[in-house]
């Protein structure tokens, strides 16, 4: 606590000696005086609230108790004094400032406010000291005169009325930690980040300096042990949310639905600066605007006996010399952006959708198509859901549509045989569809349609689960885990078995296709299929034209399906029309390879084109890889059985 005293008033020492005065003489002399402070022209015995760092002056006088008014020094008064000097002490009463409580330059931290008044025989006892300055902040400084008597005892009269000298300002910086972000000039910040999570680095710090007028730089070291409690609450609160809008915007909470919590409580001062980490626990902009940050107490005495001006972080006197009771925090020029810690993945629910009316729960192809649909949350780190994430306040960026922002990793297990089974996902769809609903108080459905790989070998069934972590970009998803996007699925591996069928060339033809997967090293019925799909646009037909004994021509037969295509219990039927009489031969049915592939014989479709496969929400083929060929034949056997039903 440094105390500075400069003065344009020449200094004398008057010593006037009045030998053979004893000790009590001296203070019986001086029991009818008091000391007296004011503002410089003012006729009220008080000072007002002062800066640190702020030049001003005061008038020191001596009141006679029992006037009131100016003491006139006598030749009894003037005898008895050796020297009279004016100093500033900080104390916690009047009493305690006579009693002996030292100068503020016996605090060992600094210079001295003293100075020897000029004071002369029947002329009041007023005396002006000018350019005044204190360098360190003091709640309840007390003028003080200190007087001599020629006995060499020391009587000390204090001012009725103390005045606080305060910082100017609290300059407050937001201290960036490695691995926080900037995005467009804004610090990006998890919401709720903090304490012994994974990214306790995303927490943020916020450093507050206790400065004088003049001193913008180094912290007030005698502002120390103040406690500043933090509250987002206007009003009542210490702390505001000048904007958790966007950048510049004035309004308070714009479209924001609440207002989160900042943690920790306080900030504790020592040498004049209070660090704290601190977390928030919504989404939104933060940005301290002047006098977020306040201490109401720091000044309260002169706050209560009016001795500056209410309610007010002004550092500028008003009319009657005032300035505010209130120590308020300058403009913190970055502001903050809070984003989710995460996007949650929540309510996880992954099938096969072959058919809408008729979905595989128990179990997917390795290859197959899936439909993933489950609920997205944007959380902070206690996983609490942040309400402001929101279509409405603009603050939610997520790109649904974007396979990418999921960050689906590989899915890996061991089956039963310990065979080590990894599957990727490609998001290269038939459908390519990606459906979701609008930000609601950070809530969203999705529905992910997506094709898992497949083996390049069979593998036996494989309990795997599917995850994800998502990101919008702007939330750091690095060492936060991902997200189940499933319970535990039934991967098999499968194929389609397409038979040989054989028939009259007069009648219709109905065969069976069958849906097998890879179960103890051997291929079986998944009588667990009841739900993928064949239609005819998913076969292609080939009819040789070079074999002399095939006497089928293209265009002879067609191909349909029966049942809507739907497997029951692992088979299908697909009719087949009649050649008609005279087409004794043969022809080839696979499944397509490619989807834009023509559909039975080219050459057969007039008018239209060519026939192009419908883009459907799975395939049969399960895969895809080396799909089965059957040879359908008609009436190469004439047998009794085969023309028994014939017309």
């Amino acid at each position: 606590m440094r105390v500075n005293v400069k003065h344009s008033v020449g200094l004398s020492l008057l010593v006037l000696a009045l030998m053979g005065c004893s000790q009590r003489e001296a203070d019986d002399a001086l029991d009818g005086y008091t000391a007296q402070c004011s503002e410089t022209g003012s006729t009220r015995n008080t000072m007002s609230t002062k800066l640190v760092g702020q030049s001003f002056s005061m008038d020191v006088a001596l009141i006679d108790k029992k006037t009131g008014a100016l003491a006139t020094l006598t030749n009894d008064l003037l005898g008895q004094v050796t020297s009279v000097t004016a100093d500033l002490t900080e104390a916690t009463s009047q009493a305690a400032c006579e009693d002996g409580t030292a100068a503020i330059a016996d605090l060992n931290v600094g210079g001295v406010v003293r100075s020897v008044l000029n004071l002369t025989k029947n002329l009041t006892s007023k005396q002006t000291l000018s350019n005044l300055s204190v360098s360190q902040p003091h709640k309840q400084l007390y003028c003080r005169a200190n007087i001599l008597s020629t006995v060499g005892n020391l009587t000390r009269k204090c001012a009725a009325a103390s005045f606080a000298a305060r910082p100017a300002n609290f300059v407050v910086e937001v201290v960036e930690p490695a691995g926080i972000k900037k995005v467009g000039g804004n610090m990006i910040v998890a919401a709720g980040e903090g304490g012994n999570t994974a990214s306790a680095k995303a927490s943020f710090t916020l450093k507050v300096k206790a400065v004088g007028l003049n001193n913008t730089v180094n912290a007030l070291t005698g502002f120390t042990g103040s406690t500043l409690n933090l509250d987002l609450t206007n009003g009542a609160g210490l702390l505001k949310l000048a904007a958790l809008n966007k950048p510049g915007s004035d309004a308070s909470a714009g479209n924001l639905s609440v207002k989160g919590v900042l943690s920790p409580a306080s900030f504790v001062f020592n040498n004049g600066e209070a660090t704290a980490k601190l977390t928030y626990s919504e989404v939104g902009f933060l940005r301290l605007d002047q006098g977020a940050l306040l201490d109401p107490l720091y000044a309260k005495s002169d706050a209560d006996a009016g001795r500056c001006v209410a309610n007010s972080t002004s550092n500028t006197p008003n009319a009657q010399g005032q300035i505010g009771c209130l120590v308020g925090s300058t403009l913190a020029s970055l502001p903050i952006k809070f984003v989710p810690f995460k996007l949650r993945v929540a309510s996880p629910v992954t099938k096969t959708v072959e058919n809408a009316a008729n979905t595989c729960n128990r179990f997917a192809y390795f290859g197959g198509e899936l439909t993933t649909a489950f609920a997205l949350q944007a959380v902070n780190s206690a996983g609490n859901v942040t309400r402001n994430y929101s279509k409405t306040s603009g603050l939610a960026l997520f790109n649904a549509a974007d396979y990418d922002n999921y960050n689906i990793p590989d899915a890996t297990a061991r089956n039963s045989l310990n065979q080590n089974v990894t599957i990727g996902f490609d998001k290269s769809t038939a459908n390519n569809a990606i459906t979701a609903t609008d930000w609601v108080e950070g809530a969203t459905n999705i529905t992910l349609k997506h094709r898992s790989d497949r083996p390049l070998v069979p593998v036996l069934p494989t309990q795997l689960t599917l995850k994800a972590s998502p990101t919008d970009g702007e939330i750091d998803t690095t060492g936060v885990p991902a997200d189940n996007m499933s319970t535990a699925v039934e991967f098999r591996y499968g194929r389609v078995k397409l038979n040989n069928a054989y028939g009259s060339e007069t009648m219709p033809l109905t065969y069976e296709v069958r849906a097998d997967y890879f179960k103890d090293n051997a291929w079986t019925l998944n009588s667990d299929d009841s739900c993928s799909m064949v239609s005819a646009d998913m076969f292609k037909v080939e009819t040789p034209t070079d074999q002399p004994k095939n006497k089928i021509t293209q265009c002879r037969s067609t191909l349909g399906v029966k049942n809507a295509g739907v497997f029951n219990g692992g088979v299908a039927q697909v009719n087949i029309t009649p050649p008609g009489n005279g087409n004794n031969g043969w022809f080839y049915v696979t499944m397509k390879q490619d989807e834009n592939a023509a559909s039975n014989d080219e050459a057969c479709v007039t008018g239209v084109g060519r026939i192009k496969a419908k883009v459907l929400n799975a395939t049969p083929q399960f895969g895809r890889v080396n799909p089965e060929k059957a040879l359908v034949s008609f009436g190469q056997y004439k047998s009794k059985m085969i023309y028994s039903g014939e017309q």
